[in-house]
């Protein structure tokens, strides 16, 4: 009866871990994707990867971090200053502003499914840098 539970509780814990996203770095949607795909599973590590923009702000608010540790930062951002996980409900708009750079309207939902601020519409810059599409903001902030 023990190794029945404990295979169970083996399968479930193996069901809720999230697949390995694949991120194409030439397809600017896709690091979108994979940027709020890393943000909803709080996978921060790989959320530096998809992020280009800078770390300045998230210093700010956390000087007792390393300033390099920048999933540190995001992880802090996210669970004590007031950022938030979130994941994409629409994308509403994407305007390729050049061959380098594009712009994306989203509108998110909590992690609970429930609608994020009311439907508000944040505005991502995904820019091609050293060769790789990443993208420009940080999470949406309340406070």
């Amino acid at each position: 009866m023990n190794k029945i539970i404990l295979s169970l509780v083996g399968i479930l814990v193996l069901a809720s871990c999230s697949e390995p996203y694949q991120v194409d770095y030439d397809d600017p949607e896709n690091v979108l994707l994979a940027y709020f795909h890393y943000l909803s599973n709080e996978d921060y590590e790989a959320l530096v990867t998809v992020y280009g923009g800078s770390y300045e702000l998230l210093q700010g608010y956390h000087a007792d971090v390393d300033p390099n540790n920048y999933a540190e930062l995001f992880r802090r951002y996210i669970h004590i200053t007031g950022g938030q996980a979130v994941q994409i409900k629409d994308i509403l708009d994407s305007k390729k502003i050049t061959d380098h750079e594009y712009q994306y309207t989203l509108t998110f939902l909590h992690l609970d499914g429930t609608e994020f601020f009311g439907g508000k519409q944040y505005s991502y810059t995904v820019k091609r840098i050293n060769g790789k599409f990443l993208v420009m903001e940080i999470p949406p902030y309340l406070a």
